[in-house]
């Protein structure tokens, strides 16, 4: 297969991965476009361990490295340093207390050994067992302790966003644990991020990463944009579902008082609280991944970041909440190879029910989308999808949060599986 083919294939699938969460605006189809080209060029023939995707990238801020899916391996002597901390130390910052809840002290000494690792598998889980972990997260951090939040109110709003999570092959509640889960170890870890933030920014990182896809329809804004839905009129085709995921979770909670775990914040600490859920749950739509890279790229130039200048910078830490969340929701290519690629092929699956209504009611077929059960544009996209969006978001988390270089590592692994998988299918 010529090179000018497959290239067009990866850039169509590798926008295809995009439009399923949002409608491209044509300065973020265009930067995709040509980054995804870019790396075409330079992909490696097999898995390879010592992939790189570089461009003069010494000279490089990390705000044109995130742009540019520049990539510089990172020595693993912070990780290392990471695991040297000690235990009194972790105990000594005040977002790090361990629970006191017999109850849940009891199942984290059964349980924490695994779901306090990047390695825990989502996918096995029950939804029962995911409602419990999830609940187990927000423990962690004693939330409901520090905010009144009734233990009876936080775990039944859980089990309210399992219940109206659809049954989707990906957008469902596995993902949306999944989410929850890739949050709480990026605070969590050894020089991770909660050292940042506040108790309350914690919260909101957490909180957001729950309802970010609450009543997804297994469709992107684009489907609902051209089928002229309801939800598309109501919110102006302006990241439809994710403001349709924000209201749904808000009215949850103003409908049911069971539910409602604001209702013990009051005045500027609510409107803190909503407004910082909101605008975290908006940068999921991939409509604005370019503009927030490039951002906090500019905040990782400053790094060894100055803890003090950020807990002293309300946009600082705002714009590191939005980041968690977003890195956290297309984070499975950072996974073990073993754990990714079931959620490629679920997100596969995704794409061939979204062309498949898209037919039934006669609008146009998202070519973008088509094609699916094909393993060489499967895993194309995958290539795609982590040179030019995920690799770039892991790079910048390993700078700003150390603990977190393995999943950098992981990301690189990936592609070049992908990669080899692609160079394989071509022969």
């Amino acid at each position: 297969m010529e090179w000018l083919p497959r290239k067009i294939i990866l850039l169509m699938v590798t926008a295809a991965f995009v439009a399923l969460n949002s409608s491209l605006s044509p300065s973020t189809a265009e930067m995709a476009g040509s980054s995804a080209g870019a790396h075409q060029q330079s992909s490696t023939t097999q898995p390879d361990e010592n992939f790189e995707i570089h461009s003069s990238a010494q000279q490089e801020t990390a705000a044109q490295r995130a742009v540019n899916g520049s990539y510089n391996d990172h020595s693993e002597q912070d990780e290392k340093n990471c695991r040297a901390e000690t235990a009194s130390d972790n105990r000594s910052r005040s977002t790090r207390i361990e629970p006191q809840s017999s109850e849940i002290n009891h199942i984290e000494e059964s349980s924490s050994a695994a779901w306090n690792s990047w390695e825990f598998d989502i996918l096995q889980q029950s939804k029962e067992d995911l409602v419990d972990i999830i609940e187990q997260l927000f423990a962690h951090y004693k939330f409901c302790e520090k905010f009144d939040i009734p233990d009876t109110t936080l775990r039944n709003f859980i089990v309210a966003v399992q219940e109206h999570m659809p049954d989707n092959p990906y957008h469902n509640f596995h993902h949306v644990a999944s989410v929850v889960h890739f949050s709480f170890l990026t605070l969590s870890v050894c020089d991770g991020a909660d050292r940042y933030l506040t108790d309350r920014d914690v919260f909101i990182v957490l909180f957001s990463a729950l309802i970010h896809d609450l009543n997804h329809p297994g469709n992107d804004n684009a489907f609902e944009v051209k089928s002229q839905s309801q939800l598309a009129l109501k919110y102006n085709n302006v990241s439809v579902l994710e403001n349709y995921s924000i209201d749904s979770a808000f009215e949850l909670m103003d409908e049911d008082m069971a539910l409602n775990v604001f209702q013990n914040f009051v005045g500027d600490d609510l409107e803190y609280i909503k407004n910082s859920v909101r605008d975290a749950v908006l940068y999921t739509d991939m409509s604005k991944h370019f503009e927030l890279l490039n951002k906090v790229g500019h905040l990782a130039d400053k790094v060894p970041v100055n803890r003090t200048m950020i807990e002293e910078d309300e946009a600082a830490r705002q714009l590191l909440i939005k980041f968690i969340v977003h890195v956290s929701d297309i984070s499975n290519p950072g996974l073990p190879f073993e754990l990714h690629s079931p959620w490629s092929h679920r997100i596969s699956d995704e794409f061939s029910q979204q062309v498949n209504k898209e037919r039934q009611r006669g609008l146009e077929v998202t070519a973008m989308m088509d094609g699916m059960d094909n393993e060489f544009t499967k895993a194309s996209a995958q290539v795609g999808f982590i040179r030019t969006f995920a690799l770039p978001c892991f790079e910048i988390m390993a700078l700003l949060f150390p603990g977190t270089s393995s999943i950098l590592k992981d990301c690189v692994h990936n592609a070049n599986i992908w990669q080899g998988i692609v160079d394989h299918l071509s022969i």
